[in-house]
């Protein structure tokens, strides 16, 4: 999966419009992005991905971005 189709999950996973989130989106600055969407985007990356990461790890990303940085850094999303 690219950064781009991970990002066009994520909105989906969120439940915000498509190409509302970008590498900035963060917690603070997306509303969706409470205690459900920390499950929704766990959910999602477990099952399009097949990665599993725990709610404490991911609520340590500041931003898209760093989650992004992680998956790519283990090998789970396309480093291009």
């Amino acid at each position: 999966m690219t950064e781009k189709e991970f990002i066009e999950e994520c909105c989906i996973a969120l439940e915000v419009d498509s190409g509302s989130l970008n590498r900035e989106s963060s917690p603070e600055n997306v509303e969706a992005w409470d205690s459900l969407g920390y499950l929704n985007l766990i959910s999602m990356i477990d099952s399009e991905l097949g990665f599993v990461i725990e709610s404490d790890d991911l609520q340590k990303f500041e931003t898209l971005g760093s989650i992004i940085d992680y998956l790519k850094s283990e090998n789970i999303l396309e480093n291009s």
